[in-house]
């Protein structure tokens, strides 16, 4: 009995801990956006009642995922002065992200360092020209049976590339991605799936019979106008 008494004691104790912090960090920021221009902020918003969500989606700059199902949670951007609007609508929401901004300034430094350029070229991403110099590579490296060739231009006159690997009597197949500009793990893949196709063509059997009979474009960056200037300018640009 009395362990069990300690037991509800130390929960008990250690939920209303976990409450505090959560109160305490909303507090702080809440305070930080009273002094100072509004940032965006990344909230998780529970959506019991379904009312608390309409007015959150209401707010919302941008939407990061939706929980489908009755009383699932809300992920959503909002400036952080409309965090005043949500606590006085009673709307219980947890921080994921205080500030956006300034956790995409910290990547961007961080990919600019000398430390961010590692031997293994997918262990960091990559801007348009540096996913573009590593399909040329890769085209170089496999000349007998892949090109790397331009399909067309973006509004910016930025020249969309393709590498085609196979024969031209191949069936056709297209790999295309990064049509949403903020999706950086999108070229990465596409251009991951380019390098192992000629990287491994000699020694794994599986790869040589589908490159020899497929004739296939692959366009890591398809909006590279968009995926530059998440680079450049905005993070989270779609």
């Amino acid at each position: 009995m009395l362990l069990q008494l300690i037991d509800r004691h130390v929960v008990r104790r250690s939920a209303l801990a976990a409450i505090a912090l959560t109160l305490a960090a909303s507090a702080v920021l809440v305070a930080r956006h009273a002094s100072q221009p509004p940032v965006r902020v990344a909230i998780r918003v529970s959506c019991d009642p379904p009312a608390a969500c309409a007015l959150a989606e209401s707010l919302a700059i941008d939407v990061w995922s939706e929980h489908q199902g009755a009383g699932l949670p809300l992920d959503v951007v909002v400036w952080s002065d409309a965090l005043d609007r949500l606590a006085a609508a009673g709307v219980s929401w947890q921080v994921l992200v205080p500030d956006i901004d300034a956790v995409a300034a910290a990547e961007a430094r961080r990919l600019r360092s000398p430390a961010a350029r590692t031997a293994d070229w997918f262990a960091e991403y990559h801007d348009y020209r540096a996913i573009t110099a590593h399909l040329g590579e890769l085209a170089e490296r496999a000349s007998e049976r892949a090109t790397l060739q331009v399909i067309g231009n973006s509004l910016d006159n930025r020249p969309i590339w393709a590498i085609r690997i196979g024969p031209a009597d191949g069936t056709p197949m297209l790999i295309n991605s990064t049509l949403h500009a903020r999706e950086w793990i999108a070229p990465m893949v596409a251009t991951c799936v380019a390098d192992r196709l000629i990287r491994d063509y000699d020694r794994d059997p599986a790869i040589r019979a589908f490159v020899d009979h497929t004739r296939l474009w692959i366009v890591p960056v398809a909006n590279p106008d968009g995926y530059q200037y998440s680079w450049s300018s905005d993070r989270y640009w779609r």
